[in-house]
């Protein structure tokens, strides 16, 4: 689905069943024109090790479960006015 579209925001589950969110990260930013899509990892976890590997994949925010609504919001509203989309 990817390759058919350009996503202005990744949002990704660091806890996927068949690859964690780091993998599919790393797969994505390998294809033309996507290393520079922001992307959000969001967990459940609230380790301090997930934050620090998240910056190490291109990761441009990490937000812990529960997510409240008008934070994650602004979180998204900065990432898709700082990369002149939003």
């Amino acid at each position: 689905m990817v390759d058919n579209i350009k996503p202005e925001l990744i949002i990704i589950n660091i806890g996927l069943a068949y690859m964690n969110g780091y993998e599919l990260c790393d797969a994505l930013k390998q294809k033309d024109g996507m290393e520079d899509i922001p992307v959000v990892f969001v967990t459940g976890r609230n380790f301090s090790e997930d934050k620090g590997r998240e910056f190490f994949r291109a990761g441009a925010e990490y937000v812990t479960k529960p997510i409240e609504e008008a934070p994650f919001h602004a979180i998204v509203d900065k990432l898709l006015v700082s990369s002149n989309i939003g």
